[in-house]
C-alpha cells in the first residue's frame, strides 16, 4: 500500500486507487501571493508578461463583515484567482482518478444529517455548469454517468465508533499482513566524493611527481573553506594572465570562502606549478575544468565534478585537487583514499569518449605533490 499525495502520485500507477479529501472546499481568493500572466506562455521566454503580485490582508483572523472581501470578489484579480485555482484543482483530481488501473474508490466524507460531500468533484461541469458526474439509483443499483457512459458502482460504508474501528466477527476481521523483510539494495545514486576508501576493490600509487615545497599556512584556518578557495581559485586561472589580476583575484576568492592561513600570492604559486606541469608532461592536451560527470550502472546513477580533465582524443587525464596539509609520509595513503572515486571519474569519460587510456591523479596543492592512482571498483577500473 502507498499513501502519497495528488501531486507525488503523478506518473505513478495502481491496480487500485483511493481518492480522499473529496469534501475539500476550494477558496479562491486575490490575496495573499498570486502569480499572473498575459497571454500564451512562451518557451523561449518564460517570464514574458508574466508577474508576482502580493496583497496582505489587513484585518487578520477576521474574514467576513469587513465590506473589502465584498468589493474584491467583483475584480478582475479575484476572478483570475479563482479560475487558476479551479484549473488546478481539476488538474489534481484528473491525476488522481488517472492513477487506478483497475479500480477507482471514492471515499468522501460524511457529514450525518447534512450527507456526503464532495466539493471537489462538483468542480467537474460541463459548458453548461452542469456536473459531469452524476450518481444515480437505476435498477441495477447504484450507476455513475460520465460523458455518455454509464458505469455500475459498488457503495458501501464505513463509520468510526468512538474513534475506534468496530469490532468484526474472527472470520470477516481484516488483519495486516505479515511483515517482509526488505532486501537490501545498494543506493540510487552514487557520489564519487562520498565514496569510501574501501570502495575500491583494489588500489594502487602508480607514480609521484614533486611540483615544488610545502605552501606556509598559518594559524588554524578552516581547511574545508580554505580547500574549497583553492578549488575555485584553480578553476578560473590560468599562467600568462595580468599578475596583478591573478593576485587580486586570488584575494577575492580567499575572501569570498573566509578562508584564512593562506596568502594570495600562495594561490597564485599553486596555480603556475601545476600548470607548468600539466604543460611539461601533457603537452597540447586541452583543458576543462569543473566538468560535470553523469552515469548508470546496474540502475545506480552517479553524478559528480572532475576539477581538471585534459583530454586530446585518444588520451584522457583526470586531476583532483585535494588541500591536504599532511606529513609527507601520508600522503600516498592519504591519495589511495580517494582512488575510488577518481576510479568512477575514469569509467565514465572510458566509456563517454571512448577512450582505452585514462590517468587519475590526485593533486595536493598544500605540500606540492601530484600523486597517481589507480583503482578497480566493482569491477570498474
Amino acid at each position: 500500500m502507498n499513501v502519497v499525495s495528488y501531486h507525488r502520485s503523478k506518473g505513478l500507477e495502481w491496480p487500485m486507487v483511493v481518492l480522499n479529501d473529496l469534501d475539500k472546499v476550494w477558496n479562491p481568493s486575490a490575496f495573499g501571493f498570486n502569480v499572473e500572466s498575459d497571454g500564451d506562455f512562451d518557451v523561449w521566454r518564460p517570464l514574458k508578461g508574466r508577474r508576482a503580485r502580493f496583497w496582505p490582508w489587513p484585518y487578520g483572523p477576521q474574514a467576513k463583515g469587513v465590506g473589502i472581501d465584498v468589493s474584491v470578489v467583483q475584480t478582475d484579480q479575484h476572478r483570475n484567482a479563482e479560475r487558476r485555482e479551479r484549473t488546478e484543482a481539476v488538474r489534481l483530481l484528473y491525476v488522481g482518478m488517472t492513477r487506478a488501473r483497475d479500480y477507482l474508490v471514492l471515499a468522501p466524507r460524511d457529514f450525518g444529517k447534512k450527507g456526503l460531500r464532495m466539493s471537489w468533484l462538483d468542480l467537474l461541469v460541463d459548458k453548461e455548469k452542469q456536473p459531469v458526474l452524476k450518481f444515480s439509483h437505476q435498477e441495477e443499483g447504484l450507476v455513475l454517468t460520465a460523458g455518455g457512459a454509464t458505469v455500475p458502482v459498488r457503495y458501501s460504508e464505513t463509520r468510526v465508533v468512538d474513534r475506534e474501528l468496530r469490532a468484526r466477527e474472527p472470520d470477516t476481521a481484516w488483519r495486516m499482513p505479515e511483515a517482509q523483510e526488505k532486501p537490501e539494495r545498494p543506493p540510487y545514486r552514487i557520489a564519487p566524493s562520498a565514496l569510501e576508501p574501501s570502495g575500491a576493490a583494489s588500489a594502487e600509487v602508480v607514480s609521484r611527481i614533486e611540483l615544488g615545497g610545502r605552501i606556509p599556512i598559518t594559524g588554524s584556518p578552516d581547511m574545508a573553506a580554505l580547500g574549497e578557495a583553492v578549488h575555485a581559485f584553480m578553476a578560473f586561472d590560468r599562467p600568462g594572465q595580468d599578475p596583478d589580476e591573478r593576485r587580486d583575484r586570488a584575494a577575492a576568492t580567499l575572501a569570498r570562502w573566509g578562508a584564512g592561513g593562506l596568502r594570495p600570492e600562495h594561490l597564485v604559486e599553486m596555480s603556475d606549478r601545476l600548470f607548468a606541469h600539466i604543460e611539461t608532461a601533457f603537452p597540447g592536451m586541452t583543458i576543462r575544468a569543473e566538468v560535470p560527470v553523469f552515469g548508470r550502472r546496474d540502475g545506480q546513477r552517479l553524478a559528480g565534478r572532475i576539477d581538471l580533465l585534459l583530454t586530446n582524443g585518444a588520451r584522457a587525464v583526470v586531476i583532483d585537487h585535494k588541500s591536504y596539509p599532511g606529513a609527507f609520509d601520508t600522503w600516498e595513503a592519504r591519495a589511495l583514499g580517494y582512488a575510488a572515486q577518481l576510479a568512477l571519474y575514469a569509467s565514465v569519460v572510458r566509456g563517454a569518449a571512448d577512450l582505452a587510456e585514462v590517468e587519475t591523479w590526485v593533486h595536493m596543492p598544500v605540500v606540492g605533490q601530484l600523486i597517481q592512482v589507480r583503482a578497480v571498483v566493482d569491477g570498474w577500473s
